[in-house]
C-alpha cells in the first residue's frame, strides 16, 4: 500500500543537518549536488530515522535518494542555506 512508502525530510530549507524518516526501514541514503557529485552516503543499519550533518556542504540545491527495506528509491529535493 502506498502508505507503507511515506518519507519525510525535514528541515527544509536546512541549515546545519537533516532529518530523514521513513516508514519502514532506511537501507541506505545518498545525498547528490547539483553537479550529481555524491557527497554524503549513509547506510541505514535498519533504522527508521537518521539525521545527517549537512554543515560542511556548500549552500544550494541537494538530493537525497533514500532506499527503503523493499528496495523502492524515494527522491527527495533539499535546499541547504
Amino acid at each position: 500500500s502506498e502508505e507503507s512508502d511515506l518519507i519525510s525530510v525535514y528541515p527544509n530549507p536546512a541549515q546545519s543537518s537533516l532529518t530523514v524518516e521513513i516508514s519502514n526501514f532506511i537501507q541506505s541514503i545518498i545525498v547528490l549536488d547539483m553537479f550529481g557529485r555524491l557527497v554524503i552516503q549513509n547506510l541505514g543499519r535498519k533504522q527508521n530515522q537518521i539525521t545527517i550533518s549537512i554543515d560542511h556542504l556548500t549552500n544550494g540545491v541537494y538530493q537525497i535518494v533514500v532506499v527503503d527495506s523493499k528496495g523502492k528509491r524515494h527522491v527527495e529535493r533539499i535546499l541547504k542555506k
